[in-house]
């Protein structure tokens, strides 16, 4: 399986001529370039036209929630599977994890990246609030509600962090 990533979407594919398990990032131009090798794929080179490759398009992702159903220090694994859900009765307050730790658990992250999560409280009785650590700080808002770190019971919440550095970061609220 092949992965082409443009614009931040992924579209996957196969094709017998290039190695599996591949990814390709859109750069300037009409080439294509492969991740970590100087080999260039040109989007029409006489013998593949990227267009007549089997690509398709999967800009959905299945995530594995994370339960967070008592107030606790969430691990940067458990925060990677962008879901984290609760089904509690009591409120719960869930801490982040270190920006270093979280940028550690992403792959080919750096000062500059920004991670989205959920948080799912559609079956929880009370609400779950997003806490910052001493390292990944609420923003300022540029939106009302953007500062608010709180999803109520029976909702859903969507979250951004952002690293400013590879020690720092922001979490906003998206939705």
């Amino acid at each position: 399986m092949l992965n082409l990533i443009v614009n931040r979407r992924i579209w996957q594919g196969s094709a017998a001529n290039i190695t599996a398990n591949a990814d390709f990032i859109f750069e300037a131009g009409n080439e294509i370039y492969q991740t970590g090798d100087f080999t260039r794929v040109k989007l029409a080179d006489g013998v593949n036209i990227l267009s007549a490759l089997p690509w398709s398009e999967t800009p959905q992702k299945n995530h594995t929630a994370a339960a967070v159903n008592v107030t606790a220090t969430v691990t940067a694994a458990q925060l990677k599977t962008g879901v984290l859900s609760s089904t509690s009765v009591a409120a719960v307050a869930a801490t982040l994890p270190t920006a270093a730790a979280l940028l550690a658990v992403l792959t080919g992250a750096a000062a500059g990246t920004w991670f989205d999560f959920a948080v799912d409280n559609s079956a929880g009785a009370n609400t779950v609030t997003v806490t910052a650590s001493a390292s990944i700080t609420a923003a300022t808002a540029v939106i009302t509600g953007g500062a608010t770190l709180t999803v109520a019971a029976g909702a859903v919440g969507l979250f951004r962090v952002y690293f400013t550095s590879a020690t720092v970061a922001k979490v906003y609220r998206l939705g």
